[in-house]
């Protein structure tokens, strides 16, 4: 089991000890995240009062909110990321494929360049013959 932290916060004007097995710094931020909701929400109803039922449901849907557009956002880069690896994986293909060839052809040029060796050896011996 991980250790637990006591972690003191300050949400809405009040502080709260919270206990995680979460890094201190990250349960702060949660906390900073929630505090900065409510203020939000403050702002939003003019400073008008606001009973603590109203501003919960407020509080809720704009955390629901924000987490449905996260998750429509990972869906999105979920979505680009395996088109990418699907385009990624055909050049990795194409790529091996053209050094498959690019080898074929150098083996092609390589026994060419053999070959006309050759030839010119001969042509060379043709001439030198000729020429006694």
């Amino acid at each position: 089991m991980n250790e637990l932290n006591n972690v003191k916060v300050v949400i809405d004007g009040q502080v709260h000890e919270l206990v995680s097995e979460d890094d201190p710094i990250y349960v702060q931020k949660v906390a900073a995240y929630i505090d900065a909701k409510i203020k939000d929400i403050h702002r939003q109803k003019n400073n008008g009062y606001i009973n603590h039922r109203m501003k919960t449901l407020f509080i809720s849907l704009n955390i629901a909110d924000d987490l449905f557009k996260e998750r429509n956002i990972n869906e999105e880069l979920k979505e680009e990321l395996k088109e990418l690896t699907e385009s990624l994986t055909e050049y990795i293909e194409l790529t091996n494929n053209l050094q498959e060839e690019n080898k074929i052809l150098r083996d092609e040029l390589e026994k060419t360049k053999n070959e006309l060796s050759g030839v010119l050896k001969k042509l060379d011996l043709n001439k030198k013959e000729k020429m006694i």
